[in-house]
């Protein structure tokens, strides 16, 4: 189901070389992969690799262009903090950048499943050296950013999700390097919904799920209609 804001509190900031053979060279299934690091002279071996590379990018090419905004807000966010020398004209200047980012991307984050949070929240840690829960403690407070990880942990979230390049998030990072060498398209353009567009999106989102629903049913009867045969 489409994802709000509430069930996504990561989203609260906002409120190489790859070569696959074949099936027919070694007794592998057909979407495995030898990858080369060449840091650690190592070769992996990853089951379903494309599969995962697939997915991956998809998600990818929703949120990366989120997750370098994200990066570009808090650098210059920090030079002007560090021009204030007043905590009250910090806060006042966090609030009202928090204030713009909700008002910019209340739609379009409404707009992602959790699965694109669970990406995006690592980009946003590869890109910044922070995890969502950092960034609240850092730029709110440390009480509030506990506050907000116990909500998280009720929606399966975890905000202080880390990017781990060289095991979990081994995949991602290949993808993140073809889309940053030009190797696959990509359009770093962030681009934002209104709410007529985020309830058009949303509507032909349930009627996808009513007919995907619809032929699930008529399946299962000719199921039962072949097994009384």
């Amino acid at each position: 189901m489409f994802a709000k804001i509430k069930q996504l509190p990561i989203f609260l900031l906002f409120l190489n070389g790859v070569w696959a053979m074949g099936q027919q060279n070694l007794n592998l299934q057909e979407d495995t992969a030898f990858v080369y690091n060449q840091e650690f002279e190592e070769i992996k071996c990853i089951p379903n690799y494309q599969k995962e590379y697939n997915r991956l990018l998809r998600k990818v090419r929703k949120v990366y262009p989120l997750a370098l905004y994200t990066k570009e807000v808090i650098d210059s966010l920090d030079l002007e903090m560090a021009s204030l020398n007043k905590k009250r004209k910090q806060k006042k200047l966090v609030k009202q950048t928090h204030k713009d980012l909700k008002a910019d991307f209340k739609f379009l984050l409404k707009d992602l499943y959790r699965s694109d949070g669970v990406v995006l929240a690592k980009l946003i840690y590869r890109e910044t050296g922070m995890s969502i829960y950092d960034i609240i403690s850092k730029y709110e407070s440390e009480s509030k950013a506990s506050t907000f990880s116990l909500i998280a942990q009720a929606w399966d979230q975890d905000l202080k999700m880390r990017y781990d390049p060289e095991d979990k998030d081994y995949i991602l990072e290949r993808v993140i390097e073809d889309v940053n060498a030009g190797l696959v398209k990509f359009d770093f353009t962030v681009h934002l919904l209104d709410k007529s567009e985020y309830k058009l999106k949303k509507k032909a989102y349930v009627e996808r799920r009513k007919e995907a629903r619809k032929k699930n049913r008529q399946r299962r009867r000719q199921q039962r209609k072949k097994g009384t045969q």
